[in-house]
């Protein structure tokens, strides 16, 4: 199960179980709303992302790409969900080499890179995405998702990703410059 180190995601880019019907001029995608295919598919990947930052932010942890998670009962989709149902991803090393642009392209501070490692396991017959987060050492935090041209940061809190704000945001900062 999901806790404090270990986060699932069923995809890095792809709708599960399939892409979101249009409704009227927008696609719907459980409480979201988005204009566009380009919106959901970068809510998808900002998904993994929030993940990774959460953990940089915390104490580390894993996030397993290609595990759908539902009522604590887990499926093993693996990355050929993505790489089945979008041409946005070549072979595995695309794959990995998309998830590191990612993290660097919207991830800040850049040195969280040297704390993210990225490979490809097998497991029940499917392969993996497994990133695994070290904790970001207190000179360089917090990390932050660069996202609609804001910085914002996310923590882990129990098996959830939280979004700092307000005074939550405010102890954050008081407890780092201790």
């Amino acid at each position: 199960d999901e806790s404090s180190d270990l986060e699932f995601k069923t995809s890095l880019w792809t709708p599960y179980p399939e892409f979101p019907k249009q409704e009227g001029n927008f696609y719907l995608l459980g409480k979201e709303k988005f204009s566009g295919e380009k919106q959901v598919y970068n809510f998808i990947k900002n998904q993994t992302l929030k993940a990774i930052i959460a953990f940089l932010n915390s104490n580390g942890g894993e996030v397993i790409i290609g595990i759908h998670e539902k009522d604590h009962k887990k499926e093993y989709v693996g990355i050929q969900y993505d790489l089945r149902n979008t041409n946005k991803f070549k072979s595995k090393d695309s794959y990995i080499q998309f998830i590191y642009s990612q993290i660097n392209n919207y991830i800040l501070p850049l040195a969280c890179k040297d704390f993210i490692n990225v490979e490809i396991l097998k497991e029940d017959h499917v392969e993996l995405c497994i990133v695994k987060v070290k904790k970001l050492p207190k000179k360089y935090q917090p990390a932050r998702l660069i996202d609609n041209k804001e910085e914002k940061i996310y923590i882990r809190n129990g098996n959830a990703t939280e979004h700092l704000v307000g005074n939550k945001l405010l102890r954050y900062f008081e407890r780092l410059r201790r």
